[in-house]
């Protein structure tokens, strides 16, 4: 690996790229929701229908994701993440379109998938499983993402997953996502189990429990 790589965070936050060095842990949060309608609240939409940049979308084509720069504080982030919230909640208002902040899992039409699909052609996920084969679903999920970034001090990253997977079992079985979900980053490694209708202020507790 680079060795300026390792040291450096690359992040999206909006419209722009930000690299920092690390200089000790941080943590960073991607949030994912579904996108519909206001005046038809079980109309789902694609990004491409709504005012949002291709930057404050995932590369499905029918989620919004909302991100935060990568901070040393954990608590930072409830603050950083509602004020992102924020600003694509305006830019959805003014189309007419809001986020879907309670529902984690739906299934989709199959012609808005395969719109999405040849549209967005999302390339090959880099998921990996901490406990064996990443399972395909039949549900469209919306996540909560965790990013740890880290230097050279050494990060037991089983043991962050599987302290994850313990505190949110239930929610994560209930919403079809997958437990033991994660990938590997530059700057360290970003967990991906959780759904989007999780507790924030636990998964910052869980954060800080894990004593990084």
């Amino acid at each position: 690996m680079n060795p300026i790589l390792a040291k450096t965070e690359i992040i999206k936050y909006g419209p722009e790229v930000i690299a920092k060095p690390i200089q000790s842990t941080t943590f960073g949060i991607e949030q994912e929701f579904f996108i519909r309608r206001k005046d038809a609240k079980e109309e789902f939409v694609l990004g491409s229908e709504t005012r949002l940049h291709t930057s404050d979308l995932d590369g499905c084509g029918f989620l919004a994701e909302v991100r935060t720069i990568p901070v040393e504080n954990p608590w930072l982030l409830i603050g950083l993440l509602q004020s992102e919230i924020t600003r694509i909640e305006t830019d959805l208002n003014m189309g007419g379109h809001e986020l879907v902040k309670d529902i984690a899992m739906v299934k989709l039409p199959k012609n808005m998938l395969y719109t999405a699909t040849r549209s967005y052609g999302k390339g090959i996920s880099e998921d990996e499983c901490l406990y064996g084969e990443v399972k395909k679903d039949n549900y469209q999920t919306a996540g909560l993402h965790i990013h740890f970034g880290f230097a050279s001090k050494v990060i037991n990253i089983p043991k962050i997953i599987k302290s994850f997977d313990s505190e949110f079992v239930e929610e994560i079985k209930q919403t079809h996502r997958q437990k033991g979900l994660y990938e590997m980053k530059p700057y360290g490694f970003e967990y991906r189990s959780l759904p989007t209708t999780v507790d924030l202020l636990k998964a910052i507790r869980v954060i800080i429990g894990n004593k990084l």
